[in-house]
């Protein structure tokens, strides 16, 4: 059998490997993936709208358009919390729209590291000047530990800004978009060069346990997509 050798990596591929190597045999090896359900869409779909936002397009014309979509992928009968998340999408782009934010949606980011033989891309949710913002949808909210605990994603952007200003570190925000009635939340998500100099050494490890083909399974398959499922 040919060994499976990626052509990139993203903060969303090392992310998921660091959780369960198992997990990223599922998802990137095999192309196995969860069914559709509410939740997930929900998340891709305010993803979606708040790019039309800053781009410059109506966010909820965009939303209540991709909602009707997402939705007929699934049947409404088993999901009570459906009405809810239309009417909380809605309210949820307009905390966002208050913070008056602007700068570049989905901006495309390539990094080259020592040591690992593939480039690694990635989508910043917004980037601005000296400022990058990551959205994350969530159930119930997030805590600054939890956002202390990304590893990634806040390292691998802010060393892309840096090289393209001179050395300079930004800020690195995540607004964490809970699903439940409630406010938006901002959490501080800039990182120092000791901890993105950490980050790319766990990138390394990862590529080389990747090109090993070690996908042995850490989660005792908590997390795994039932084969029936897939």
């Amino acid at each position: 059998m040919t060994p499976y050798l990626p052509s990139h990596l993203s903060p969303s591929q090392l992310s998921c490997y660091a959780l369960c190597p198992g997990i990223y045999h599922e998802r990137y090896v095999r192309k196995l993936y969860p069914p559709p359900e509410p939740e997930r869409l929900f998340g891709i779909v305010i993803h979606q709208a708040l790019e039309a936002h800053y781009r410059g397009e109506d966010d909820e014309l965009t939303f209540l358009k991709l909602w009707k979509d997402a939705l007929a992928t699934l049947d409404q009968s088993l999901y009570p919390i459906i009405d809810n998340l239309k009417r909380r999408g809605l309210n949820i782009l307009a905390q966002v729209r208050a913070l008056n934010l602007v700068g570049e949606p989905e901006h495309h980011i390539t990094t080259l590291v020592a040591g690992i033989s593939v480039p690694i891309f990635g989508y910043a949710d917004l980037w601005s000047d000296n400022l990058i913002v990551d959205f994350k949808t969530s159930g119930f909210g997030w805590t600054q530990w939890k956002a202390d605990a990304q590893v990634f994603q806040p390292a691998i952007y802010s060393h892309a800004y840096a090289m393209d200003h001179d050395g300079q570190l930004p800020q690195f925000q995540f607004i964490v978009l809970p699903r439940i009635e409630a406010p938006i939340q901002v959490f501080d998500g800039s990182r120092s060069y000791v901890q993105i100099t950490q980050a790319f050494e766990q990138a390394r490890t990862i590529h080389q346990k990747i090109e090993a083909q070690q996908f042995d399974c850490l989660c005792d398959g908590r997390f795994h997509i039932l084969e029936e499922a897939a």
